[in-house]
């Protein structure tokens, strides 16, 4: 897993999220809304990029025509934000471990679900593998009776015609 960064449509940042290690690039945030039966909108709330964040940002902003991170703020809001001290709270803070944990938790109830809904595929294919088996098995059955009918009717056939030519059958 790596990590990758939410982004608003304007391209700052919003949020971190955990993505598998092959994913790259810039991919959308969308929301579909029904306008009617025929026509869905597509409403774009942001991006996911995973493309890594160069170090010394302050607030990163993502640049959409040349697709790389760039600094969010201007010169002056940084030497203000460097000049003014900050409080942190203590309730406001989530720690990489934390944020990394909550993330692992939803993407391992989401493996549990996908194992469910994968079980009961398997039963669901198990159960009519047996129903094609039980056709195979009735269709082998109806082919060899109807051989063996075929094979007395040639016999009589074979007898008839010995009877009509007054020799014995064969």
């Amino acid at each position: 897993m790596k990590e990758a960064i939410i982004v608003d449509v304007n391209g700052l940042f919003v949020e971190t999220t955990l993505v598998n290690d092959e994913l790259t690039g810039v991919s959308e945030i969308i929301e579909k809304t029904i306008e009617d039966s025929e026509e869905t909108e597509k409403v774009i709330l942001g991006y996911q990029v995973a493309v890594q964040v160069p170090e010394g940002l302050h607030l990163p902003k993502w640049d959409f025509e040349n697709e790389k991170w760039i600094e969010g703020l201007t010169p002056e809001e940084i030497e203000q934000r460097k000049n003014t001290p900050q409080p942190v709270r203590v309730e406001d803070r989530v720690t990489v471990v934390e944020h990394t944990s909550q993330m692992l938790e939803v993407r391992t109830q989401g493996m549990q679900d996908i194992d469910e809904y994968a079980l009961q595929m398997q039963i669901i294919i198990d159960d009519r593998t047996q129903g094609m088996q039980e056709v195979d098995t009735y269709a082998l059955d109806l082919i060899f009776d109807l051989q063996s009918q075929l094979d007395e009717a040639r016999q009589e056939i074979a007898e008839l015609r010995a009877q009509i030519q007054g020799g014995s059958p064969a």
